[in-house]
């Protein structure tokens, strides 16, 4: 077909329906990047759009890598025009996009979209918030990653259909109490705030945070916590908590009235073996994380989490495992690596459920073959232990995992015993004699010597 006829019908074509036609061939990638084409569309969705002085062909490019079909916003920070974006629900800024980094103003013109529902703000260099965002009232999502603000305006308290609010290494220190007011707040993140290395991110009133009920997910992780408020046990209708990376060494036993938590993560904190089993009465948890801590025994009390799924007890000092680890019948994803485990009881396994296992970085030298009853299982890991019977464990259960590290072969009896070609023994035995003896003719006789011998006796 002529470009001039594809051209007209392009016209009518859609912003997802001109991204499609790039993977065709080479005339619709082509006709694609006319600069015509999209100042067309332009005109046709946004009327009055003031297009002067605007490259469509570096349009074209900041749609391909947004990868979603949504409005564009060009010149944001200066000739920003909400009138021609009044559909638009979604704004985010990141680094990727060059035209957007060098700013390190809030674009005002952005607080007019009275539509907008999700705003973004990533690896850029803004430095605080207009407060003119008060006018976003249907605002549900507000994220504020890796950005150096240091300081959040007092109008985000009447932003009353709030949902969902990301604040994650910035350069704020002090959090407003308004924040936890917002009455529709289901997910909090406060993590890794205070970029600034001679300061440290304390301004959490924990207080008036616990008594956000509503709150469903609750990030608190990279804040150097050193203990967890009594007060928690108000959150009911928490479903996931973080508090990993901090200093706790203690948890409240009124952590266990979070009846409907599902996922727990106290990793990389200083919990001994004791704390850790305060978390039994935690009935409906299914993730638990308390990897990297200072767990020297292994939490057997848990078994009594009926619904516990997966299990990462990575990076302790463990070294036995109880024989009442049976009790664990619901576990599919069991992770021991780098601690101490010598062997494993005969108990361990009745954990038929098991899908996923990662024993590795131990000091395990045997492994016993009833490990081929574990018949759902999917992923060994049993790298880093100086295993006797690697191979052994590997014909076993070699084919029905998909994903399989053992070690084998560790010694020269390994080599010599395990199915190693002779001839291909001889070879390597005559090269070396021609290196280091014989020279290469006499290496060569040989060589051929030995070699119709063995084809003989084959």
């Amino acid at each position: 077909m002529q470009s001039d006829a594809l051209y007209l019908i392009f016209r009518y074509l859609d912003f997802k329906d001109i991204h499609s036609c790039l993977l065709v061939n080479r005339q619709f990638y082509d006709i694609a990047n006319y600069d015509l084409i999209w100042k067309f569309l332009l005109e046709k969705y946004y009327k009055g759009f003031k297009h002067r002085k605007l490259d469509y062909k570096k349009t074209f490019k900041f749609y391909h890598r947004l990868n979603q079909v949504q409005p564009f916003i060009f010149n944001c920070c200066d000739n920003f025009d909400p009138n021609n974006f009044k559909k638009l629900e979604r704004v985010y800024f990141k680094d990727y996009f060059a035209n957007f980094k060098k700013y390190t103003k809030f674009p005002i013109g952005i607080c007019y979209l009275e539509n907008l529902k999700e705003l973004e703000i990533e690896n850029m260099l803004v430095t605080q918030l207009s407060p003119k965002i008060s006018r976003l009232t249907r605002l549900n999502k507000l994220s504020i990653l890796r950005t150096p603000v240091e300081k959040l305006p007092d109008e985000i308290a009447k932003l009353s259909n709030l949902k969902t609010l990301l604040i994650g290494n910035t350069a704020i220190t002090h959090v407003p109490d308004y924040i936890f007011n917002l009455p529709r707040l289901k997910i909090l993140t406060l993590s890794g705030n205070c970029a600034k290395s001679n300061e440290r991110f304390t301004g959490i009133c924990y207080k008036k945070l616990y008594r956000q009920t509503n709150l469903k997910q609750l990030f608190l992780s990279h804040n150097e916590m050193s203990s967890l408020s009594s007060q928690i046990q108000n959150l009911t209708n928490l479903a996931t908590l973080q508090l990993n990376n901090n200093i706790l060494d203690k948890l409240p036993n009124q952590l266990s009235y979070l009846r409907n938590l599902i996922l727990l993560d106290l990793s990389h904190n200083n919990l001994s073996s004791n704390e850790v089993n305060k978390l039994y009465k935690l009935r409906n948890l299914t993730t638990l994380n308390i990897s990297n801590n200072k767990i020297t025994v292994f939490p057997i009390s848990l078994y009594r989490l009926k619904t516990l799924i997966c299990l990462n007890l990575s990076n302790n000092n463990i070294a036995d495992i109880p024989g009442k680890i049976k009790k664990f019948t619901t576990l599919k994803d069991l992770s021991l690596r780098n601690n101490s485990i010598k062997s494993l009881p005969d108990n361990f396994f009745h954990l038929l459920n098991l899908k996923y296992l990662d024993l590795s970085m131990n000091k395990l030298l045997h492994v016993s073959t009833r490990i081929n009853k574990l018949t759902h299982l999917r992923s060994l890991d049993l790298l880093g232990n100086p295993l006797t019977n690697g191979r052994e464990i590997k014909i076993l259960c070699g084919n029905y995992i998909d994903h399989f590290e053992v070690p084998i072969r560790q010694n020269i009896y390994n080599y010599l015993w395990d199915g190693l070609d002779i001839t291909t023994l001889f070879k390597g035995f005559c090269f070396i004699l021609s290196l280091l003896m014989l020279g290469t003719t006499i290496a060569g006789m040989m060589y051929c010597i030995i070699r119709g011998f063995l084809s003989k006796m084959a």
